[in-house]
């Protein structure tokens, strides 16, 4: 299980406490999930009342340490109990914070190791497997789909999937003209969020996203040299809203894996 040294190390959490003491002049102690301390006193700590108070460092909705407030008395008042609260919050942004850029250092390390795979990949149909794939693994979706425009660019045609059945696939034509959401991917430039694939109006297969088990998705435009040449979706299996950074970064998945396929196609 996490603990709070997983995201902050003693330094960090020793001039968090005594700063946070300085202010409150509370003889408060930073401490692990099971109550033993991480740091060393900021304040004389007074003899101990019956109970010191407790309050939960929460991350996700576990415990991954403990702020104790030892007080002389028995009796702490709600003003004490409220600056340990406080400072059981701030650790635990902190915390959730650390986590977050963990994650997004990870995931700028995946953009790399997939355009070195793309690079790698002599056939084209294995590149944009390949993207299918990867843009399924990188950000833990249900499924992805890779639609490039026919020749007359009037129809988006399956070149590649992840995780969609045989049944979905062969659901019917996407045609531009009758598809809302490509014509605003393909006609902007920009993805497209669709919240809920089984209620929204611009979908055209609702009842077959429902059978497939698609929830949310995002559409991003495959853009090679400035011209829109298709649509990667990837979708998720519950409700779902996609932060800033997943959308950039299946927009760098789709440009890196379109340039290197239509570099190789030598078009």
């Amino acid at each position: 299980m996490a603990e709070l040294t997983d995201y902050l190390d003693h330094q960090a959490l020793q001039k968090l406490q005594d700063e946070f003491c300085a202010v409150s002049e509370l003889p408060l102690r930073i401490c692990d999930r099971d109550g033993k301390p991480l740091t060393q006193p900021s304040l004389a700590t007074p003899q101990r009342g019956e109970t010191p108070f407790e309050a939960p460092v929460l991350l996700v909705g576990r415990a991954v340490g403990r702020i104790i407030l030892e007080s002389a008395s028995a009796d702490i008042g709600q003003l004490q109990a409220g600056f340990a609260r406080m400072l059981a919050n701030v650790t635990a942004r902190l915390c959730a914070g650390q986590e977050e850029l963990r994650t997004r250092v990870e995931e700028l390390a995946t953009i790399y190791r997939l355009t070195a795979e793309f690079t790698a990949k002599r056939d084209l149909q294995g590149i944009l497997d390949t993207v299918a794939q990867s843009v399924v693994a990188a950000m833990g979706a249900k499924a992805c789909s890779i639609r490039l425009l026919s020749e007359n660019r009037n129809e988006l045609f399956v070149k590649a999937v992840a995780n969609l059945s045989e049944q979905y696939l062969n659901k019917g034509p996407i045609l531009l003209s009758q598809s809302q959401i490509d014509q605003q991917v393909l006609g902007q430039d920009k993805c497209v969020y669709i919240a809920d694939e089984r209620s929204d109006p611009r979908v055209l297969y609702p009842a077959e996203a429902k059978r497939e088990g698609l929830v949310s998705a995002l559409c991003a435009p495959l853009v090679y040299k400035g011209r829109a040449e298709g649509v990667i979706r990837v979708y998720m299996a519950e409700l779902h809203e996609f932060d800033w950074f997943e959308v950039s970064l299946l927009e760098a998945i789709a440009a890196q894996g379109l340039a290197v396929t239509v570099v190789k196609s030598g078009t």
